[in-house]
């Protein structure tokens, strides 16, 4: 199976550098102060994270972000549900 997901960071998101909707909800993790929460997996830079990413998905698509029970994919679905985690508002 994939990573365990520790206390300390409940979510994974799984993203590459050079994408602009990876970056999006990168940007708004940071600025929504949410990054105690998330761990961040770049799949170009860890072997161990693209294993883990086909794990949980069957692809490399990114950003896919991960918690204890559900899957949100691409930048709409995750930035949605990013924004219900601390009422915060759109981007």
């Amino acid at each position: 199976m994939g990573s365990e997901i520790t206390p300390a960071s409940k979510f994974i998101l799984y993203h590459i550098l050079n994408d602009e909707g990876c970056a999006e909800v990168r940007r708004f993790i940071v600025q929504h102060n949410l990054t105690d929460q998330i761990e961040f997996r770049n799949i170009d830079r860890s072997e161990s994270a693209i294993k883990d990413l086909q794990n949980h998905q069957g692809s490399l698509q990114v950003p896919f972000l991960v918690d204890h029970k559900k899957f949100y994919e691409g930048s709409a679905e995750i930035l949605q549900f990013l924004q219900g985690l601390r009422g915060a508002p759109s981007p």
